[in-house]
Order: structure tokens, then C-alpha cells, then sequence
């Protein structure tokens, strides 16, 4: 005779480990012990970029905050030092989405703010952007340009063809537009200054934080570059909060979709249908992985370790016992 458990009990288990499954805890390795040169002030937070001059610092809670590298503690300056030398930097690797207020996409990496022309003129019916033909500028640029245009010299242009009609009209003459934005890196390693009136409102609070610090007439260009700093390391912290949010908005639909199965297949038990079954898993050898039981809905144990399996791939069954009959 095959033990027969607490169904109810059961379930709570199986819930709990369920909840486990699609949330796993976090556990943050990066962050480390700081403080300032006299050695009073002392805080625990993760570099998150940096320059020679400046560190930028997330805490526990992922705020970030801006501190001088000559203030910091001489271990704390050696180890900004060792972090530009390697290349370390996740937030001058990163590619990322941006959305412009027209819901085009744009894929670069911000690397500081840009304040120059756009220039653009017409060779033998040919458009030239900034001394390059229209066509071997990147594609997305190439989609953005009428954007620009449209924002600030003809409305009506809003496709690719348009923007080719206009340039045409241009004849000899050379039109400058000026252009106050960010500098981007595309994919295929290309930069272009984007507009920072053509990102949406969410992308354009962010990546406009620093501006007025930036294009200030008495900013030298230290302070510049700081400012590209700060603006490198908030958009990568915008976008990885984000990445969080929609990962985790999967994996609540993720977690009801399973309880919703679940939830069918108890129903299935309860009217005698199928009962439920505790299988006992074990990792394969080269599998990384710890033994797991799983309880799972089945008309008898052979459908039971197939669908543990399905879960589980890697693993072998050891074994399988009956928890509540149909």
C-alpha cells in the first residue's frame, strides 16, 4: 500500500516551493566597504562607473551617488585605479533600448552629452550628412533624420523618401542644424548626437538631467566630462531598472500561469481524474544542480516522472510515491 499524505499540506509546500522557483533570492557580491580620506565617514556601496576623477557609487538601496576620487581613502583610489585599467566598466559596454517620442527604437550605448551641428547638403542629387552619404549612415539614424527635420524645418517630412525629397530642394546650398543631445554609440560602432527633444518624455527626463550643468558657458571641460560620467552611469541605471521591472513583470505572469495550471490539475485530482504524485529527482553527473522533489498532477507514476522531467531537464528519476488518491 502507497502512503497516502495531507493534500492540503501538500499544496502549501508545493506553492512554496513554486513561489521559490520564480523567485529566487538575490544576493548582490559587488558591494564593498568605502570611506574618505581622513577615514571618519565609511559606507558600503558598489562602483558603478568612473572616470579619473570621479567615482560613481550605487548603495544597497540603488541610489547613486557622485564622489570626487581625491576625497576617497587611498585603497578606495587604487581600487578606482584597477577598475579603469581593467576596462571594467559595465556601463560603457552595455547596449541599450532607447525610445524616441515617435516609438522609433534606437540600440546604443550613451556615452556623454554632445552639443554641435547636423550638416546636411545635397551632391548631384545625393544627401550628405556631416560629409557621409545618407545611405551608409545607420539605419536607424537614417530613420531618425526625418524626425529631426520634421521637428525643426518641414513637418510634413516624415519618411526616408521625404527626407530625400527635401535635401534635393536643397541644391548647392548647405542647411546647418544645430543639434543639443546625446552622444550615442550604435551597434555597429558608429556615433551620432541624438536630439534630446526627440526621446520620449521617460527617456528624455533622464538622459536631460545634466544638461544645464553640462552646456553652462563657464563649465570647463573637467567639468564636462563629470557630467558625461554621471549621465553614462544614470541611463544605465535607468535602463537596468527597467530590465528589473519587465523581468519581473514576467515572472509574476510566469508564477499565475503555473499557479493557474496547478490550480487546474488539483481540480482534476479533486474529481478523481488524475492524482497527485512526489517525484524524486536527481542531477545527472556534470549537471550543476542539488536533488529536488516535485509534486505534480498525473494518472499514474510513469506520466508523473515525464512531467517532472519535462520540468527538470538534466535530471534522472529515483523515484516517485503516490500523495493523494484519485
Amino acid at each position: 500500500m502507497k502512503p497516502v499524505l495531507n493534500t492540503h499540506r501538500t499544496v502549501r509546500w508545493f506553492l512554496l516551493l513554486l513561489v521559490l522557483a520564480v523567485f529566487p533570492l538575490e544576493v548582490s557580491g559587488a558591494l564593498r566597504e568605502w570611506s574618505d580620506a581622513t577615514g571618519r565617514h565609511r559606507w558600503r556601496a558598489e562602483l558603478f562607473a568612473a572616470s579619473d576623477d570621479l567615482a560613481v557609487l550605487r548603495d544597497r538601496k540603488g541610489k547613486l551617488h557622485a564622489v570626487q576620487v581625491d576625497e576617497l581613502s587611498e585603497a578606495d583610489r587604487a581600487f578606482v585605479r584597477k577598475y579603469l585599467e581593467q576596462g571594467a566598466s559595465a556601463v560603457s559596454r552595455q547596449q541599450q533600448m532607447w525610445t524616441l517620442n515617435s516609438g522609433l527604437k534606437i540600440k546604443g550605448t550613451v556615452l556623454g552629452y554632445r552639443s554641435g551641428p547636423v550638416v546636411i547638403e545635397n551632391r548631384s542629387g545625393t544627401p550628405y550628412v556631416n560629409g557621409k552619404r545618407f545611405r551608409s549612415l545607420d539605419p536607424v539614424y537614417q530613420a531618425m533624420l526625418p524626425k529631426l527635420i520634421a521637428a525643426v524645418d518641414d513637418d510634413s517630412v516624415q519618411t526616408e523618401e521625404d527626407f530625400r525629397k527635401w535635401a534635393r530642394k536643397l541644391r548647392r546650398e548647405k542647411r546647418s542644424i544645430p543639434v543639443d543631445g546625446v552622444l550615442m554609440k550604435l551597434p555597429n560602432g558608429d556615433e551620432y548626437a541624438v536630439p534630446l527633444f526627440l526621446f520620449s518624455d521617460a527617456d528624455r527626463q533622464v538622459l536631460e538631467s545634466g544638461w544645464d550643468r553640462w552646456s553652462a558657458e563657464q563649465a570647463d571641460q573637467e567639468q564636462k566630462e563629470q557630467e558625461n560620467v554621471l549621465l553614462r552611469a544614470e541611463a544605465a541605471e535607468f535602463q537596468r531598472q527597467r530590465n528589473e521591472r519587465r523581468q519581473q513583470q514576467q515572472a509574476a505572469a510566469q508564477r499565475r500561469e503555473q499557479i493557474e495550471l496547478m490550480q487546474l490539475g488539483l481540480l482534476a485530482v479533486d474529481a478523481g481524474v488524475t492524482s497527485l504524485w512526489e517525484v524524486r529527482l536527481m542531477p545527472n553527473p556534470g549537471v550543476p544542480g542539488r536533488p529536488v522533489r516535485v509534486v505534480v498532477p498525473a494518472r499514474n507514476s510513469l506520466a508523473a516522472q515525464q512531467a517532472a522531467l519535462q520540468r527538470n531537464p538534466g535530471y534522472t528519476v529515483v523515484g516517485s510515491v503516490q500523495i493523494s488518491r484519485r
